[in-house]
C-alpha cells in the first residue's frame, strides 16, 4: 500500500479499548487515510484526543460516534471540526449527551459548513435552545439534506422556527422530529415543506411518513393549514393529491 492510498473503513463498533489500544488508535487515526469510521458504542478515556485526531484527518467522509458518551465539551470540539472540515459528508452523534451548549455550537458550525449532507443528533438532550439554534442555522446552510432530531425535548417554538427556516431552505428533504413537543399544525407545515423539497429534488414522497405527524383528524383542518402553507410553498404537484396521505382532497380545491 502506497502512502497515497486510502483504506475503505475502520470498523471498531463495540470494541473494548484500554489505555494502550486507545493511544495506538488515536495515533493511527492522525496519519491513516480512510473514508469510513465507525467507533459507535464505545466509551473512551481521552475523547478530546480522538476528536483532535479526527480534525487532522482529511480523508474521512463518514463518521459514526453514536453511543459514545460524548458531552457538551465534545460537542464543541466536533463543532470546531465542522467549521473547517470540507470532507465529512455524514456524521452520526446519536444517543450521546451533547446538550444545549454543544447543540448551539454545532448549530453555529452548520451555518458556515456547506459540505455535510447527513447529521444524526437524535436523543442528545439538545433542549429547545439547541433545537432553535439549529433551525435558525439551517436558513444559511445549503448542503444538509438529512437531519434527525427526534427525542431531544424540543418545544413548540422549535417547530415554529423550522417553519420559518423552510421559507428559505430548499435543501433539506428528510427531517425527523418525532418524540418532541412540536405543535401538530407546525408539523404538518414542516411535512409539506419536505414534500416541496423532495419534489424539487425528484425524491419520492414515501420516505416522509416515518414522522407519523399527521393527526387522525387532520383533514378537517387541512384547508386552513394549506392556505397558511401557501405563503411559502409553491403549488404542490397534482400527483400529490392522489397520494394516500390526501385520499379525500381534490387538487382543484387549492389552485
Amino acid at each position: 500500500m502506497t502512502d497515497d492510498s486510502i483504506d475503505d473503513s475502520i470498523y471498531l463498533r463495540r470494541y473494548t479499548f484500554d489505555n494502550d489500544t486507545e493511544k495506538a488508535f488515536t495515533d493511527n487515526l492522525k496519519r491513516r487515510k480512510v473514508k469510513y469510521l465507525n467507533i459507535a458504542f464505545n466509551t473512551f478515556s481521552k475523547e478530546k484526543q480522538i476528536l483532535t485526531s479526527l480534525k487532522l484527518n482529511l480523508t474521512i467522509t463518514t463518521i459514526n460516534l453514536g453511543y459514545c458518551n460524548l458531552g457538551s465539551d465534545e460537542g464543541i470540539l466536533i463543532a470546531d471540526i465542522l467549521k473547517v472540515n470540507r470532507i465529512i459528508k455524514s456524521l452520526n452523534l446519536s444517543f450521546n449527551n451533547i446538550g444545549v451548549i454543544g447543540g448551539i455550537a454545532i448549530a453555529n458550525a452548520l451555518s458556515v459548513n456547506n459540505t455535510l449532507t447527513g447529521l444524526q443528533l437524535y436523543n442528545n438532550n439538545l433542549g429547545s435552545f439547541g433545537g432553535f439554534a439549529i433551525a435558525n442555522a439551517l436558513k444559511y446552510n445549503t448542503s444538509l439534506t438529512f437531519l434527525e432530531l427526534w427525542q431531544n425535548n424540543l418545544c413548540s417554538l422549535v417547530g415554529a422556527a423550522f417553519v420559518e427556516t423552510f421559507k428559505m431552505n430548499y435543501t433539506i428533504t428528510t427531517l425527523y422530529i418525532n418524540y418532541n413537543y412540536i405543535n401538530s399544525d407546525d408539523e404538518i407545515l414542516i411535512n409539506l415543506a419536505l414534500m416541496r423539497n423532495k419534489e424539487l429534488h425528484d425524491i419520492p414522497y414515501w420516505s416522509i411518513t416515518r414522522n407519523n405527524i399527521f393527526p387522525p383528524n387532520f383533514q378537517s383542518n387541512i384547508v386552513c393549514i394549506l392556505l397558511s402553507a401557501s405563503k411559502f410553498l409553491p403549488t404542490l404537484p397534482e400527483e400529490l393529491w392522489s397520494h394516500h396521505i390526501f385520499p379525500q382532497l381534490r387538487f382543484s380545491d387549492f389552485n
